[in-house]
């Protein structure tokens, strides 16, 4: 941001990340470091119990660690300046907690006012997951009709 407009920084998050998290009975977590651990992006699941004893599970909350790197953001006021956005009220990719996740469009996540994350094919499983690395059955966003509003 410089006088008082917004640039624009775009990045993809490498294949080549470095993931690392943790998982709890209600909680889990996965953090990528890419960039030469220049970013982090860190992603917490929560689950719930909802009625008739079914749980689910949904990103509650994100939190981007950046440098303003001048490559990715031209005309930065603010050469390397690390920066961090955080949503701890996220609500989306609500799925059963006993299924993968699957989402072939685009979805757009807001961080903050002035930074969204697009997040495009993805597929997860912060819960119940096994030694094999399969996925469970999907539930996929075209199924579930879920609307996202952020």
């Amino acid at each position: 941001q410089q006088d008082d407009t917004v640039g624009v920084g775009v990045f993809n998050v490498p294949v080549s990340s470095i993931a690392s998290g943790a998982c709890e009975d209600d909680i889990s977590s996965l953090t990528l470091t890419f960039y030469n651990t220049t970013f982090h992006v860190t992603f917490i699941f929560g689950k719930t119990n909802e009625k008739h004893g079914k749980s689910r599970y949904r990103l509650a909350s994100t939190e981007l660690f950046y440098n303003e790197v001048p490559a990715i953001f031209p005309g930065t006021a603010s050469p390397n300046q690390q920066r961090r956005a955080e949503n701890l009220t996220v609500n989306v990719f609500s799925t059963d907690a006993k299924k993968s996740y699957k989402c072939l469009q685009d979805v757009n996540v807001t961080v903050t006012e002035n930074v969204t994350m697009l997040v495009r094919q993805v597929q997860l499983q912060p819960f119940h997951v096994d030694k094999s690395g399969k996925f469970l059955t999907a539930e996929d966003c075209a199924q579930t009709n879920n609307v996202i509003l952020l």
